[in-house]
């Protein structure tokens, strides 16, 4: 579950790039992957930590110049930005990669118990609630927690900005 920080949104840098030396795209790149660096350490400060396994999973990939992908591989980390069951919300930039995970984990009724009651252990939670707070989760669902989606907003916000200023200081609209 992931998402990609690129230039492409960016008509005015494309105009600008079309006839630019490869020093500046060389630079925007720079600036796309500083960009993808901040989404991670926003999303890492918002993922909700248990064992830690969800923010140590967030990861940066350079896809190509002027492109970086921003992931995270948890299986369950969709579950834990968007919620489940009837607590489900979806920005509406992210409605596309949600409608990717429509339909539930893969896991047993008996994994996620299993799970449930290692959870109820650790928080010092009484282990005979663990089925009763499964199947609240299984009727309910659980809010959404987002931390992609912030991390998304903030290195979206930043590459905007830190392009339109590396325009504007070296005169490429001219």
């Amino acid at each position: 579950m992931g998402f990609k920080i690129n230039t492409k949104d960016l008509d005015r840098l494309e105009k600008s790039l079309r006839n630019a030396p490869k020093r500046v795209t060389k630079d925007i790149d720079a600036i796309v992957y500083s960009a993808g660096n901040t989404a991670v350490a926003v999303a890492k400060r918002y993922s909700p930590v248990d064992k830690g396994a969800l923010r140590n999973a967030m990861n940066l990939e350079r896809v190509e110049p002027l492109l970086v992908d921003v992931y995270n591989n948890i299986p369950y980390a969709p579950f834990i930005e968007f919620g489940t069951g009837k607590k489900v919300e979806i920005p509406d930039d992210f409605k596309e990669l949600a409608s990717n995970f429509k339909g539930g984990g893969s896991g047993t009724f008996e994994e996620g118990l299993e799970n449930i009651t290692a959870w109820c252990i650790r928080k010092g939670i009484p282990e005979e609630s663990a089925f009763a707070i499964f199947m609240a989760i299984i009727k309910v669902g659980i809010n959404p927690q987002p931390f992609l989606y912030p991390g998304f907003k903030a290195g979206k916000k930043i590459l905007i900005q830190d392009v339109n200023d590396y325009i504007d200081n070296f005169s490429l609209d001219g």
